[in-house]
């Protein structure tokens, strides 16, 4: 089955360039970019699972190689140097921001999505108030 709109989501989840959040050096994100997107031939359901579970056996990697685990070392961003924890934050709370529009959209749709999250799944972050901010 080929699905035409989940690219909207991939900038919803950004993973951290091991490179630069262990040495210091610039994430290299466009303002507002789209970061990390798929190759061409990833458009079917299975090609988008395949894809985000190789973008998160790359962030486990990341963090095992990580030495320091205290995410208090300084990053660059397209939005100036930052502590990586803060820079990890608002890559949990954003990525968590498009996946309540996507729910959203879908259930528009009449679609019920399997597990959604719920309000218990955002406690905690700094999230929007609108969905739509």
């Amino acid at each position: 089955m080929s699905c035409s709109f989940p690219p909207r989501g991939w900038t919803s989840a950004p993973p951290p360039d091991a490179t630069a959040a262990s040495g210091g050096g610039a994430l290299d994100q466009p303002r507002g970019g789209k970061l990390h997107a798929p190759p061409a031939q990833v458009k079917t359901v299975e090609q988008i699972r395949a894809y985000g579970a190789g973008v998160a056996a790359r962030v486990q990697r990341w963090w095992a190689a990580l030495p320091d685990k205290s995410c208090r070392q300084t990053v660059k961003t397209y939005y100036g140097a930052r502590p990586l924890h803060e820079l990890l934050e608002r890559c949990t709370w954003h990525s968590a921001q498009h996946a309540r529009q996507i729910i959203a959209v879908l259930e528009g749709f009449g679609i019920r999505p399997n597990e959604p999250l719920t309000e218990k799944d955002y406690s905690g972050l700094p999230m929007p108030k609108g969905l739509w901010e």
